[in-house]
């Protein structure tokens, strides 16, 4: 129950974070001079505004975005409701029926745009999952295996990936960063939902020399390129007995990575 309420709540921000930054108004779906289109609603001074912004593509995704996140927001709410009140189910409502009254509402809309704008309200929606240039050594090290079927090196990456699955953060697994003539491979390379690329290395065995030089040459790199701490690099560690702290994790989540 516990861990419901984590994911639930952090999506709540997610969503309301994102919403602060769509424009403001509502779409609706009209016919204009004979073709399926689109009107803008707002109000100025008290006063209802229409405004046909068909030819907008940006801005009607982003309203969109905006309805769909209303929606999401709502169901969230009841969610968390339900789980402050201990029950065990969540309420009936969910993503497919939010995305089956999106497409009555705008029947003009296919089905891949709208989970398109489900999944981020971006073209790149699924770029987690498109091919990537991987780190191909060592696969017999990747032993752990997340919810989601992917394998990592260690059980704090596993939970670490797993607290990225639950704030609904996309990433890439050891993917390749070229930098000069060399390549390095950060735990996570994250994708912010404004767009900003992050890397996320967590470290282990720092009492191990070997892994510890390896490690700080790799910094020296990523600082030579400008990938900082202070600014798109976040660097975690295993304490001394093996462990991640999740509450770290989970704060690191929050204030580096769930930003808009």
């Amino acid at each position: 129950m516990e861990g419901l309420w984590t994911k639930a709540t952090i999506l709540a921000n997610t969503v309301h974070n994102e919403l602060e930054r769509c424009p403001e108004g509502r779409v609706i779906s009209a016919i204009i001079n004979g073709k399926p289109g689109y009107i803008r609603i707002t109000y100025e001074g008290g006063k209802r505004v229409r405004k046909v912004i068909t030819s907008d593509s940006a801005l009607v995704r982003a309203l969109l975005r905006r309805e769909l996140l209303t929606n999401e927001q709502d169901l969230l709410a009841r969610s968390l409701k339900a789980l402050a009140r201990a029950l065990e189910e969540m309420p009936g409502d969910d993503r497919g029926q939010i995305l089956r009254r999106m497409m009555d509402k705008h029947p003009q809309l296919e089905f891949e745009e709208v989970r398109a704008l489900m999944d981020g309200g971006a073209e790149d929606g699924d770029w987690a999952r498109q091919p990537y240039e991987q780190l191909g050594s060592y696969p017999e090290g990747k032993t752990q295996i997340t919810s989601r079927g992917l394998r990592v090196r260690s059980k704090s990456e596993l939970m670490i990936a797993e607290a990225l699955y639950d704030a609904g953060i996309r990433f890439r697994y050891e993917q390749i960063l070229h930098i000069g003539d060399a390549g390095y491979a950060p735990d996570f390379t994250i994708k912010r939902h404004d767009g900003k690329l992050m890397y996320w290395e967590h470290c282990g065995r720092m009492a191990d020399r070997r892994y510890f030089d390896r490690h700080f040459n790799k910094l020296r790199s990523y600082f030579s390129a400008g990938i900082v701490p202070w600014d798109d690099l976040i660097i975690t560690y295993d304490s001394l007995e093996g462990s991640v702290d999740m509450r770290d994790v989970r704060s690191v989540i929050e204030r580096r990575l769930l930003v808009f």
